[in-house]
Formats: structure tokens, C-alpha cells, sequence
């Protein structure tokens, strides 16, 4: 096994049907792992040329986090110009991308983070956005409710999972859309590896108590929950 999901390098081969790489030409792409490697081969149709004045490190650091956050924004999220967007994790790389396509389509964003040296560094990036520094599960309703406006939202892009999973849903207006793709807090809080025991102290209780979604609340509410991973859009 070879990880990996995005890279960025030069064409040394094409293949006899592709007509819009050449060889020699500077490339960045998406790769179902396998992407740290020196050579690697993929489909033309997951290859972008890169941007005149781009590096390879800054073509290769936009596939991954750049396609989740426009993916989960716009084409599953429907943002348009003043949609109140709420971003879990907005200090992260998918995070970023995210608050930045809010600012370009002209939304209203909300940045969620776990430390207040994350909610200073990212006012400064973004300082027409709400910042707000998450609190324990069980408070995180309380802490959306003070948000000014209510804490009502159109759209949340979440990361987290958990009882963060179950506010940002209720947080939500009619027609809101919530993005589920990942859930770090949940699943992934232990640093210590997966065959550490702090790992599986926390895996599988944030397992166990996992959020359950009732089809039958979603229709009344109208409400929509999205769940999707770049990974599995390539097969």
C-alpha cells in the first residue's frame, strides 16, 4: 500500500488516445493512494495542466482539500450569494478552501474551530467572518443558538461527527443542506495510532453514540444530510 491522493510532476508518457497532455508538460492530478511515489500513472481525465506562475507544492495542495470543499459547497450544498454557511474545522486545509469560497460567492460565513490561536489566525484570514471557538458536545447547541441571528444556517460543511454532527443539524433552516465527510472528533480524537489504547478509548464510544438520522424528521423539517468522500467518486 502506497498513500497518497494528489501529486503534481511532469508528463514523461502518454498514452496513444490522450490528445490534450503532452509529454513534457507540467501536470497536477487525483489518484486513489498511490500518490507518493516518483512515478505515477493515471487517467488523463484526472489530470489537470498547472496554472502558469503555480508551483508543483501549491498544485498538488489544491486537489485534495480544494475539490471537497467546492464539491461539498456548491455542488451538493448550493451555495449562492448571501447563503449562511457554517465551516466545522475552518482552520483546516479543507477548512480554508472552504471560507475562501464563501468569501468569493459572497456568503455569509461562520468559522468553527478547537483553540482560540485558530480562531485569531483565521479572523485575520477571513475578518468579514464569525469565528467561534467550539465547546464541549454537549454545550456546541447553546454556543450555535448565541450566534448572531440566532445561529441559523443554510448550509454546514462538517468534519467533526458527534453530538457537533446532531447540533449543526437542527441549526439548520428549511431547505438547509448539511455536508457530512469525515468525523475527526468523533473517531479520530486519540494521537496515539490505531493500535494505541487511548485510539480505542475514544474510537469506540464516539462508535457507539454515533449520530442516528430518522428519514421521517428530515421530510417535515425539509432538511437535507449529504455524505460523500473524493475518494469513492472515482469508481
Amino acid at each position: 500500500f502506497c498513500p497518497g491522493l494528489e501529486f503534481a510532476g511532469e508528463a514523461v508518457a502518454v498514452g496513444a488516445a490522450v490528445k490534450d497532455i503532452r509529454v513534457g508538460e507540467r501536470v497536477y492530478g487525483f489518484t486513489r493512494f498511490g500518490a507518493y511515489r516518483t512515478v505515477v500513472v493515471q487517467e488523463a481525465v484526472y489530470l489537470r495542466p498547472v496554472p502558469e506562475g503555480w508551483s508543483y507544492a501549491e498544485a498538488a495542495a489544491l486537489v485534495a482539500q480544494g475539490l471537497t470543499a467546492w464539491h461539498g459547497l456548491v455542488e451538493l450544498g448550493n451555495i449562492k450569494r448571501g447563503a449562511r454557511v457554517l465551516v466545522h474545522s475552518a482552520a483546516g486545509g479543507v477548512g480554508c478552501a472552504a471560507m475562501q469560497i464563501c468569501t468569493s460567492l459572497g456568503c455569509q460565513s461562520t468559522g468553527v474551530v478547537g483553540s482560540e490561536g485558530k480562531a485569531a489566525w483565521l479572523q485575520e484570514r477571513f475578518p468579514q467572518a464569525e469565528v467561534l471557538v467550539r465547546g464541549p458536545q454537549r454545550g456546541y447547541a447553546e454556543q450555535l443558538r448565541a450566534l448572531p441571528g440566532g445561529g441559523r444556517f443554510d448550509c454546514v460543511l462538517d468534519s467533526l461527527g458527534g453530538k457537533y454532527f446532531s447540533a449543526a443539524l437542527d441549526s439548520l433552516d428549511p431547505m438547509g443542506r448539511i455536508i457530512h465527510f469525515g468525523a475527526t472528533y468523533s473517531y479520530g480524537g486519540a494521537k496515539d495510532g490505531w493500535c494505541g489504547l487511548r485510539k480505542w478509548l475514544t474510537f469506540v464510544p464516539g462508535y457507539l453514540s454515533r449520530p442516528m438520522v430518522d428519514p421521517g424528521q428530515l421530510t417535515p423539517t425539509n432538511r437535507a444530510v449529504f455524505g460523500f468522500n473524493m475518494i469513492w467518486l472515482t469508481d
